[in-house]
Order: structure tokens, then sequence, then C-alpha cells
């Protein structure tokens, strides 16, 4: 069928025990287009199954009886229902593409294909008359919206995180390489302590300064640090160990990890993000603690890197010994760089486009595909094009800046490693309706597929803790930061046809679902229910009666009259416009705090010219709206000012009595 199996497919085949099952196995899973991790499972599971049954192999199965019985859990009573669903809803799956193939195929080839067939059923109408699918999927939908509103929450927080430690890794970068050019400069002798000064951030967003310290090593000190405490055959016996000794010879810089402590004091601080990482062998190799993924909830695949990023086989194994032997952490930068580099440009495009991965792995640079757009009043717009799910012409996605410095950061680092672009096939779920071409996301001649992307987004947000309310761990992946996308644009009140035309789907139910409230929106409504309803807005300049009349209708209110900006709040309840107090009717003014309407009208004067500037019309208007507000506010001030000065001198009164 031209299509290689990928590695747990071989694995899932491998383990079959039934040689009728694997027979089968191997016919869907290649003919039939059985290719998702369900697939996989279901015939993990029917193995598993025979076993439990005592039964020989698939052929002294009863289709008829075992689905029937397992489906009312008589079979099999420990499986739980969600499990029972997802096995039967991916078996008449799998019948359905299995008899797709079977159409197209002449009476002769379906003879000689059918000792391979997955057995079907003579009920046709069995699976529609279940409620067990209907569950199943309500189930499914539920666990993705309770994900969906975790990543929702954190929405804006993902990409920030993303950017700041995309800077970290490059900022450690260069100074490896400036310790690099000083040694060689210099002639100091390795291996060569330095330090940096870099910043931890918390979870409030509060940053501090920080001093982390690391070590320069190349491969012959590593060496002889490591060969006095290795044992004897390590380094002096048989081929295999002269080849180990060939590969610490090796003219090769080493980046390790000594620790830090904050800048102001001594204080020693939680190390580097991916230091947790590289002590679990996420970036160093294939073999990934098992209790590390299990604390954090994820898969192996979770934080697999794409093939031949890291050290080669032979230098990892030396340098996981040496680390063992000598407690030494070494960091894998250019492993570390590519998963940043890339991580951060999925988070910031996917974040801002809702665009699909198959979307995001189309990216060329090329003025046919990337190109900036002319908007009106002189801005502009970057788009890229890509093909849609289910569409045959390319369609446009909008980015801005920071998404286009993200694409010339990946491309600069392929030119300083001696890689270019090169012309190869798509990756495997794009190859039915694309060409070999130039891809941005490619590496060592392979283009990237949905695992490896989604790899260097578990690595670039480790840390970050993003549970259910059931304590599920969530991981965040293109498909959900495609639901949080929809889901904030509905909060920003954008129309449901509109996130449809952004995110290229027909079907505006689709649409629909994606972008329903989460549990912590529909609350966030509800509570709008709670506040007051008085109409805060100033249409007027209020006279100093009608000012008077407030304050002393809020004399009894618990929270009102206290102090703000330019007077008083006479509003009891929750505040209901987020403490804009200048021009507020809920505002008080008192004309003895002039001084702070007049400090707040300059800096809003300030922010004005700022955004004329640096063509931000948003903001220009919100600095001018305050500046108008200030400019009533002076205005109820200079009449209130002249009501006290009349009230406290009666000549005063007369007269503009009588000049009325």
């Amino acid at each position: 069928m031209g299509r290689p199996f990928n590695e747990s497919q071989r694995r899932m085949i491998h383990s079959i025990s039934q040689p009728k099952l694997r027979d089968v196995a191997f016919f869907v899973m290649t003919f039939a287009d059985g290719n998702r991790p369900n697939d996989i499972t279901f015939f993990s599971n029917m193995s598993r199954y025979l076993k439990q049954l005592k039964l020989p192999d698939i052929d002294a199965l009863d289709p008829e009886v075992f689905y029937q019985r397992y489906h009312d859990g008589e079979v099999l009573p420990e499986e739980g229902s969600p499990k029972r669903g997802r096995f039967l809803q991916t078996y008449f799956r799998l019948l359905r593409k299995q008899e797709d193939y079977l159409l197209r195929l002449t009476p002769e080839q379906r003879r000689a294909v059918a000792p391979w067939q997955l057995s079907g059923l003579k009920d046709d109408h069995f699976w529609h008359r279940s409620t067990i699918h209907r569950d199943v999927r309500t189930d499914q939908r539920m666990r993705r919206k309770a994900a969906t509103a975790v990543v929702h929450d954190q929405f804006y927080l993902l990409r920030d995180v993303a950017e700041r430690r995309s800077i970290q890794v490059e900022r450690l970068h260069t100074a490896f390489q400036d310790a690099i050019a000083h040694h060689e400069r210099e002639g100091e002798a390795l291996p060569m302590s330095f330090s940096i000064t870099d910043e931890t951030v918390s979870t409030s967003g509060r940053t501090r300064p920080t001093q982390q310290h690391f070590r320069l090593w190349d491969s012959a000190t590593l060496r002889s640090v490591h060969e006095p405490v290795a044992e004897d055959f390590y380094y002096h016996q048989d081929q295999r160990q002269r080849i180990r000794a060939k590969v610490g010879n090796q003219a090769r810089y080493f980046l390790s990890y000594e620790g830090g402590h904050a800048r102001d004091d001594a204080t020693l601080i939680e190390p580097y993000w991916f230091i947790e990482l590289l002590q679990a062998n996420v970036l160093k190799s294939q073999v990934i603690d098992s209790d590390f993924l299990r604390h954090n909830g994820f898969s192996k695949a979770a934080f697999q890197l794409p093939p031949r990023s890291t050290w080669g086989v032979s230098i990892s194994h030396w340098l996981e010994r040496i680390s063992r032997d000598l407690d030494i952490t070494f960091i894998p930068l250019e492993a570390l760089r590519l998963a940043a580099l890339v991580g951060h440009a999925a988070i910031q495009i996917m974040t801002k486009t809702g665009a699909r991965m198959n979307e995001f792995l189309q990216i060329r640079l090329s003025q046919e595909y990337l190109s900036r757009v002319l908007l009106a009043k002189d801005r502009e717009a970057i788009a890229f094009r890509a093909i849609p799910k289910g569409r045959q012409a390319e369609e446009p996605y909008y980015i801005d800046e920071r998404c286009m410095r993200a694409l010339h950061a990946w491309w600069k680092f392929q030119r300083e490693r001696g890689q270019y672009l090169e012309t190869i096939p798509p990756t495997r779920s794009l190859r039915h309706k694309l060409r070999p071409a130039p891809y941005l996301w490619q590496h060592a001649g392979r283009h990237f597929s949905h695992k490896d992307v989604n790899a260097t987004m578990s690595i670039m947000l480790h840390g970050i803790s993003l549970q259910t309310a059931t304590g599920e761990a969530v991981r965040v992946t293109s498909h959900l930061l495609r639901h949080g996308f929809a889901t904030e644009m509905r909060a920003l009140n954008t129309p449901v046809d509109v996130i449809a035309l952004l995110m290229k789907q027909r079907d505006v139910r689709v649409t629909e679902y994606y972008s329903q409230p989460t549990p912590a929106r529909l609350m966030e409504l509800q509570q709008k229910i709670f506040e007051s309803r008085v109409d805060l807005s100033r249409t007027h300049v209020r006279s100093p009666g009608q000012i008077r009349r407030q304050v002393e209708a809020a004399q009894e209110q618990v929270g009102a009259l206290i102090p703000v900006i330019g007077g008083r709040c006479t509003v009891a309840s929750q505040c209901p416009i987020k403490f804009a107090c200048i021009g507020c009717a809920g505002n008080a003014p008192d004309w003895h705090k002039r001084d702070q309407v007049i400090v707040y009208r300059q800096a809003c004067a300030q922010m004005a010219e700022m955004a004329e500037a640096q063509n931000l019309p948003a903001e220009g208007r919100k600095a001018k709206e305050a500046m108008a507000s200030c400019d009533d506010v002076l205005a109820e001030m200079e009449l209130l000012e002249q009501a006290d000065q009349a009230a406290a001198d009666p000549v005063i009164l007369t007269i503009g009595r009588e000049e009325r």
C-alpha cells in the first residue's frame, strides 16, 4: 500500500501470540486503513480477551454470541462501560472500513482475502439499538469539555510561558557559545564554570532575578574524570568498549547544569523547568522514566522528540553512564532548542488562528504560501496558505508579527545547523492531498508528524499545572488548543458563523459544539445577575444638588462612600465596571481632590500620544474617552466649589440670585 507501519503498529502486531488474529490485525491495519490508536488497542485487547476466555485464536470465537454478551456485561464483567463502548465502537468502525475496501475488489480478490477478514455480525441493527455508544460519546465530550475549560482558563498564560521559556533557551545557547569562544581564546582549563543572569516567573506573573550556574566540558575532560571511577572494562576491553573510548575521545563540547540561587541573596531556587525532564531522560534518550510519566499522567509518546534531534545513541549512552556515576546533569542544548522553537511557534500560531495540526504543518516560506496582506488605513497582516480539512483549495490563515518571528527563528536554527528546506514527502496524514515540497517543519530530511509537534508543546509547558476538577492531568495538544480558540472567540462575542469561517469549518453546528461555554464561563455569566443594574454611565454633568442627594442616599449602604480617585463611591454592591472610577456615575466628586483628576488626565493624554505614535487606535480611543470624563468631573468640581462658597457666604448667594 506504500504506507509503512509506525512503531506502535509494529509493536502491537509483534505482541499478538494468536497466529490467525495476527493475520487479521495485519490485514485490517494495512488494507482497511485501521491506523488510529483505538484500532491498535482493539486488537491488543482482543488478544488479551482470547487468553482470558481460554480460546486458542479468533476463529474459535463466535462473534454472534461474544459481542452481544460483552455488550451486556455478561462476558468479562470487569471491563467498565466506557471501555466496552469504545471497544465495540471501534469494532463496528473497522467493519465499515473493511467493507469499503472490499467493495473496490473483484469477486476473485474478495475470495482471496476472505481468510483474513474481521468477522461481522448477522444482526446489522445490534449496534444501532444500543445506547452504550451514545453514553461513550457523551462521556468523551464531557471529558473534552473539562479539558477545554482548563486550557481556556490558562489560554493567554500558555502563550506567555512558551515565549518566556523560548527566550530562556536562546539566552542559554548564547551563553554556551560565548563560553566556548572564551575557552578557545583565553585557553582557560576545562571544566570551566560560568554563570548567567536569568529570571524565574511565579504563577502570579511576578519575576525574580536569579543567577544560574553551568560548566563547560569537552570529551577528553569528561573521559579523564570518568575513567578513574568507571569499571575497568568500560574503556579498556573488547571492540565494543573501544568504540565507547573512541566516542569519549571525540572533540565535542558539553554543558552541565550546576544549580542556581536568587540574585539578591543566597537563597536556593527551583531549577530550570527542563531539569526534571532531563532527569527523566525525556530529552536524552528513548528510555523515559515510567514513574515520571505516571506522575504526570502522560504516555511515553507525550515527550518524545523527532528522530535524530538528540545526541547519537553512542554519545547518549556514554553521557548517561557518566551522569549516573558522577551525578552530572548534562543539557542537550540542540534538542532543547528544537523543542523550544517548534513548541513556541505551534502554541503562538494555534492559539491565534485555531488551525489544525495538518494546516500548521503545511507552512512553506515562499511568497506564494506566506505573504503580507494590505488592509485599510495602511495596516497589514501576515497570512500563510494551507488546504483545510475536507477542502481542495488553499485558504489564508492570518498571523501576527510574533508568529512570523517564531517562523523565522526556526528557519535560522536550521540554517545554523547546515540544514536547508529540502523538497520532502509530506507527513503521512497529508500524503493523500499534498505533493513533496520544501515544508518549513522538517528536520533531517523528514517532515514532522503530529506526535513530534505535540511533544514539543508538552516539553515547553511542562510544570504548568493543568488538571480537571476531578484531578485528571490535561495534556495540551493541537486539537485542545483549537477547542480553546473557539471558546475564547465566543467569549469575545464573536458570531458563530464568523468563528466557523476563521476555523475553516463548513458545519456551523460543529463550531457551536467547539465554542460551547465552559462551566467557569457559565458561572461568570450567572454572577452578573447578582450585580446591581444601576446605569453607571454618565451622559451629562451633574448639578451639586444631584450629587448631594446621591451621597445622602448612600449613607446607610454597606460598602458605599469609600474614597476613590476624585471623590467617593456611592455604589454598595460589587463594582460592575471593574473600578473604572473616572466616568462612573457612582463616583460623587469632591472638589478638594481636583489634583488627582488633573494628574490622571495628564497620564491619559500621554497614553493617547503613545497610542497614536504606535498606531493603536483602540487604546487611543479609550484614552481620549477617559480625558473627556476627566473634563466632566472637573466641571462638576467647579460647580461644587462655587456652591460650597456660596453656602458659606450669603452675600455671594444674593448677588447670584439678583444676576439670575
